[in-house]
């Protein structure tokens, strides 16, 4: 039974990882333009998908999914992630997209 327990926490462990990568790469990007105003298609410079994430992040927080921890939900408010705006947000990504 321990081992199950080691192998679940190695695996929440891998799974963390790439959440506090993508969150990385948005403080960046916040401290740079001040905002998280980026279209869903926006890639950042490391090849990740930023924009994808952002919108994910949104959707999430929105919804309160439970997928997001306190920590995280107090982190992505810290940078900037603002829900009130978030559906206006998402349909002008939209309709950059459509005239793209």
């Amino acid at each position: 039974m321990l081992e199950c327990r080691e192998i679940f926490a190695q695996i929440g462990n891998i799974l963390v990882v790439p959440w506090k990568t993508m969150y990385a790469s948005a403080k960046r990007y916040y401290k740079e333009y001040g905002d998280l105003l980026l279209l869903a298609t926006y890639m950042a410079e490391e090849g990740c998908s930023l924009g994808q994430w952002v919108v994910t992040q949104r959707t999430n927080k929105r919804n309160n999914n439970p997928v997001l921890t306190q920590e995280q939900r107090l982190k992505l408010a810290y940078i900037g992630m603002i829900v009130l705006l978030d559906v206006r947000i998402e349909n002008i990504s939209r309709k950059a997209k459509a005239s793209a």
